[in-house]
């Protein structure tokens, strides 16, 4: 059997996280502050997010977005990464550097929480849809079976565990946890004002696109 297309797929997908994005920014940053455990727990919330937007992908996404509903979806989601914005940004008193950062910096942090505000990241970014039609068009356009899109799906959602999880791996470098323990404040500036940043991307996007 010919699983080239499937397998260029996969490298596709993979190297696609290394761009820039509220995925990736959510990734880089909680493993840097938090450690792997809570690296794992986001990027497990952003496959199942992924479990949403390739099956919506892979069925109605384009209709979806064109709709009057797509406009909503757009905005909700640029309101969501403002709000992870406010989040990430430092807090006045916030403890800076060394491995207490977890605890006096966000008392209240779980990861059961990491790994819902991910999830609901990956969920209500269109980018994501728009994206994943893209990707698995060519592996859909063709006549298949529906079994064939279910698989396409569970093989999009596990590409994104996986590569996820061995971003987080990567950012435990002791050398970039020191960098990240010295410009605490710096750098979750920079994240924060990158997920603003996305916000105010999307509505723009969409107000341009309403208006032509």
């Amino acid at each position: 059997m010919n699983f080239i297309p499937e397998l260029t797929f996969v490298a596709y997908l993979l190297m696609s996280q290394a761009s820039p994005g509220p995925d990736q920014t959510l990734v880089t940053r909680t493993s840097l502050a938090h450690g792997l455990k809570a690296g794992v727990a986001v990027s497990l919330g952003i496959a199942t997010g992924a479990i949403f937007q390739a099956a919506l992908a892979c069925t109605v996404g384009s209709a979806l977005l064109q709709s009057a509903w797509g406009s909503l979806f757009y905005y909700l989601a640029g309101c969501w990464m403002v709000y992870l914005a406010w989040k990430i940004w430092p807090k006045k008193g916030a403890f800076v550097g060394g491995d207490a950062t977890e605890e006096a910096e966000e008392p209240s942090l779980s990861r059961w929480g990491l790994y819902r505000d991910a999830m609901i990241c990956n969920v209500t970014n269109p980018k994501c849809t728009l994206f994943f039609m893209s990707l698995s068009a060519p592996l859909l356009n063709v006549p298949h079976s529906a079994g064939y899109t279910v698989f396409v799906v569970a093989l999009t959602v596990v590409t994104c565990a996986i590569g996820w999880i061995l971003w987080a791996w990567a950012f435990q470098w002791a050398p970039v946890r020191c960098l990240y323990a010295k410009y605490t404040v710096a750098i979750d500036r920079i994240f924060a004002l990158a997920l603003l940043l996305f916000g105010l991307l999307l509505f723009t996007s969409k107000l341009f696109m309403d208006n032509n």
